[in-house]
């Protein structure tokens, strides 16, 4: 791990620091906590990344001044998540937690992305099925509308599962793709990881022109998600995107959106705030402007209050008998 002293995204030195997180050893019986991922992931932490006889270690969450980027620092090396992702695999924690989402919800998902991105593509003048891939796709739930309207679909992901319908387990990188897919997926992905640009740049290497990147990621640039999740532990969720700073990493990389929002969506148990962004080479048709991490950072209460009112109505609607 390293300290940084400026913005992983876009090199400014001028950051803000808006908190410490304390951390503590969960002790050493992982095989009975698979489910709890707050278990296995302080559990890797202590005993395979700081290698520690101590009991306790701190995090601080900052945030660039310049392009609003809010992340955890220290930063974890591209070995050390490499290693993560390794052990989790072999524990197989992340398939014993995924088995218990409801399906219902998981439709629902792949029906929303399937929509926006068909969507987008119409826009451009793109028509008919063409090659998919899901970055970081685990079993390929995202990809069932695609597979069923004739779409090519294949899957990488750290972890080989069992895949649906007629989609491909491609292999654990970009390494493995062949080829140029014309539709990314990048869905709850791109807070893992160490370099965000430099990722971005990757996937961007491998499509054509007219291919086009879906990125969703929880919003960041909210209380609730970059206290709450660091309070959990710091080894998952490394990176908190506002509207601003995604579209910062889209345009480093390259690439010009073509769709931006920010909305209240169903994620595999819950709904939550996330921020939705489809990107390519293409010339955007229109020139989007992001909200800032200042502004959407400013809107906690409306964020709160929009999910008290939804959770609210779900609770009265099953007292109802109409869910």
């Amino acid at each position: 791990m390293e300290k940084v002293s400026r913005c992983p995204v876009c090199n400014s030195i001028s950051l803000t620091r808006l908190g410490d997180h304390t951390y503590e050893f969960p002790g050493d019986d992982v095989k009975n906590n698979l489910i709890s991922k707050k278990y296995v992931r302080r559990w890797i932490l202590f005993k395979h990344i700081l290698k520690t006889d101590d009991k306790s270690t701190v995090f601080q969450v900052d945030m660039c001044g310049d392009c609003g980027f809010i992340f955890s620092n220290p930063r974890f090396t591209a070995e050390e998540m490499e290693l993560k992702y390794k052990l989790i695999d072999e524990l197989g924690s992340v398939k014993a937690r995924v088995s218990n989402y409801p399906e219902k919800y998981r439709d629902m998902r792949a029906k929303r992305i399937f929509d926006l991105v068909d969507g987008c593509r119409g826009d451009l003048g793109l028509t008919g099925s063409a090659r998919v891939l899901d970055y970081g796709g685990q079993g390929g739930v995202n990809l069932k509308y695609f597979d069923e309207n004739g779409y090519a679909c294949e899957v990488i992901d750290y972890e080989e599962w069992p895949m649906p319908g007629n989609v491909k387990y491609a292999g654990r990188t970009l390494n493995d793709v062949q080829g140029n897919p014309e539709i990314v997926l990048c869905n709850h992905t791109l807070e893992h990881v160490v370099d965000p640009v430099d990722f971005v740049s990757g996937i961007a290497n491998v499509m054509n022109n007219d291919s086009l990147l879906y990125i969703e990621v929880p919003l960041g640039a909210f209380y609730r998600e970059y206290q709450r999740v660091m309070d959990i532990e710091p080894l998952t969720h490394v990176n908190f995107f506002s509207e601003q700073s995604l579209k910062e990493v889209c345009d480093r990389a390259g690439l010009n959106t073509h769709y931006l929002k920010t909305e209240y969506q169903q994620l595999q148990t819950v709904k939550y705030w996330c921020i939705n962004i489809v990107v390519g080479k293409a010339p955007a048709r229109e020139n989007i402007k992001p909200r800032s991490t200042s502004s959407q950072l400013g809107k906690k209460w409306g964020y709160f209050g929009e999910m008290a009112v939804d959770r609210l109505m779900n609770r009265v609607r099953k007292a109802a008998g109409m869910s």
